[in-house]
């Protein structure tokens, strides 16, 4: 594809330069990035939440026999409380709401929080047959989730994206 100067009248091909003879320069010009959609590394957060969702309320539909009725009861209630924390956030996602970046931050370091208590009480259990694999599993996770939160807690605090889409 050729471009002509509107100076001269030179006519250019794409092997040669952006600037005409006569001085003039071709300038492409970029349109800007659209921030009124959830695009970039804003998918990859609504995915997360997707599956923190559906991990959330398959803790739920466990079967894992119970002790008793109240306990399972319990175990329901609390696991659907949980799963209602990032169907609130993904709805709050796809509106742009303002206070989003501050809650989700909150989140994944609530996250964090949950994944380092867990990994000292699975630590302080008494010495049986499987605390080992369980103290390792726990380390993981634990692993895990600070990586994650060390990433996702950045950037939502620095990116351009996040403050230009999150503005209402």
């Amino acid at each position: 594809m050729g471009w002509d100067c509107p100076s001269c009248g030179f006519n250019g091909n794409d092997d040669d330069s952006l600037r005409c003879s006569c001085g003039h320069e071709l300038v492409i010009q970029v349109p800007p990035p659209n921030y009124n959609k959830i695009d970039g590394a804003l998918i990859l957060v609504a995915c997360g939440l997707v599956i923190s969702i559906i991990l959330s309320l398959s803790a739920v539909i466990d079967p894992a026999p119970r002790v008793n009725s109240n306990m399972r009861l319990a175990a329901t209630i609390i696991g659907v409380l949980i799963a209602l924390i990032p169907i609130t956030l993904l709805i709050m996602l796809f509106r742009k709401k303002k206070r989003l970046p501050l809650l989700i931050r909150l989140y994944y370091l609530m996250n964090l929080a949950v994944a380092y208590i867990n990994y000292f009480s699975t630590k302080s259990l008494p010495d049986v047959a499987g605390k080992i694999r369980a103290v390792n599993t726990s380390f993981d996770v634990l692993a895990i989730t600070f990586i994650s939160c060390c990433i996702w807690v950045t950037y939502f605090s620095v990116s351009t994206r996040v403050k230009k889409t999150f503005i209402r």
